[in-house]
């Protein structure tokens, strides 16, 4: 009995990945474009599109006091692209320039990594998840309004992932009762298989910031060679959840050894030297990796600044494409 029960539910799953594969439809070549801090000139959306996106993704941010936990309601910087008029802007000449969006809102602690929340009681953990709610429920409002096709539940929330699933899974539950898009969670990259609710979800998301090589000038070759058993424990894992995967970060910053820890090439990031190519690389790898696999519907790439103001200090060392070799990769590959 206990055989045949186990094969009717990898049947189930199997059916179950099969028809969400047929309903997938064109795959997501999107480009995540920042929240600026003024309302931008030249429209980012036709820009992207003109590369071969088709999809893109708005973060609206929301400060969360690292001493405290809490969450503010507001932007608190004052942004224009993070407050709700920037934010319904965006939304709008997205749509124009005949993009799909992903609204994926995120909390922002200063000098550390959402994934470091956590409670040591009961009281303090419902205080923090009523805020979350709140945080998370206006921007479902505004995904119904103007009809936004994919909802980021969350991302890279390890500690509440792992110790409060029966949060997420009310979550869920409440934004389908009112939206009728789909809905992702984005996991960091070596925590995704922490994840229990991904069966209620219609995709698994990830940040895909694997560390693939310590070279600095690594060829797509041998970094393909490093994706394979990284991708073999995906698609098994996908097919065991009967979900498919979307890459809801990927990216690589424009230095030397970009392949390697990102958080680490981040912190020492002026330290490091301009290597164009190496980006270009990195993104070339992953998608001869990824782009013929049928478990991977695509993803979106970090970051696009409007009218080039973002990290300016070293705009030419960032994750953009924006006037580097990794453009015409990526117009070659968003193109097929």
């Amino acid at each position: 009995m206990r055989i045949k029960y186990t094969v009717v539910i990898s049947l189930f799953l199997l059916l179950n990945f099969k028809s969400q594969a047929q309903n997938t439809g064109q795959r997501i070549k999107g480009i995540t474009v920042n929240c600026p801090q003024d309302s931008f000139i030249q429209n980012p959306y036709l820009e992207i599109s003109k590369l071969g996106a088709n999809w893109t993704c708005i973060t609206p941010y929301r400060y969360c006091n690292p001493n405290s936990f809490d969450i503010a309601d507001h932007d608190v910087f004052n942004w224009w692209g993070l407050n709700m008029s920037g934010i319904v802007h965006s939304i709008k000449v997205a749509k124009a320039a005949d993009l799909k969006i992903m609204i994926k809102p995120q909390l922002f602690l200063e000098k550390a990594w959402p994934g470091i929340i956590d409670f040591d009681n009961e009281s303090q953990w419902l205080a923090w998840e009523k805020q979350y709610t709140k945080f998370i429920m206006q921007f479902v409002d505004l995904a119904i309004k103007y009809n936004v096709e994919l909802f980021c539940v969350g991302t890279e929330l390890k500690n509440s992932v792992q110790k409060r699933n029966d949060f997420w899974e009310n979550l869920i539950v409440k934004i389908r009762s009112q939206y009728d898009g789909k809905i992702i969670y984005s996991a960091n990259w070596d925590n995704y298989k922490e994840v229990k609710f991904w069966t209620s979800l219609d995709y698994i998301g990830i940040s895909s910031y694997f560390p693939l090589s310590e070279s600095k000038n690594a060829v797509p070759k041998k970094l393909k060679n490093s994706w394979k058993p990284i991708k073999r424990k995906l698609i098994n894992f996908a097919y065991k959840k009967g979900k498919k995967i979307v890459f809801t970060e990927y990216g690589y910053l424009s230095v030397d050894g970009c392949a390697n820890k990102h958080w680490e090439n981040e912190d020492n990031i002026k330290y490091l030297s301009v290597n164009e190519t190496a980006q270009a690389n990195a993104l070339v790898s992953l998608y001869q990796s990824f782009w013929h696999e049928k478990i991977w519907v695509g993803g979106f790439l970090w970051k696009w600044y409007p009218d080039r103001k973002g990290h300016n200090d070293y705009f030419e060392k960032d994750y953009t494409l924006q006037g580097k070799k990794a453009e015409e990769v990526i117009k070659n590959w968003f193109s097929k």
